[in-house]
């Protein structure tokens, strides 16, 4: 059963969301769960932005391949 649907609050297929590595291929995992499961963090490590800090300008493209990290939290039912 499906609880949830991802993506990033700005997506762009370049930045690579949830992909791990930096080559073609993107071998790995770019994905990391909290030990009570209530906190998810996802990379884009080619995300283009040059924004700082949480919930900087996701407008911002101007540090090329600079990457991301979205970061989730979940409340009430499991």
């Amino acid at each position: 059963m499906q609880i949830a649907f991802l993506k990033a609050s700005n997506p762009v297929e370049d930045a690579h969301f949830g992909c791990g590595g930096t080559l073609t291929g993107h071998a790995g995992n770019a994905s990391a769960i909290s030990q009570d499961g209530n906190t998810l963090a996802i990379g884009a490590p080619h995300e283009n932005s040059g924004a700082k800090g949480v919930n900087g300008n996701q407008n911002d493209h101007s540090l090329y391949s600079s990457g991301a990290v979205y970061v989730y939290t979940r409340n009430g039912m499991r």
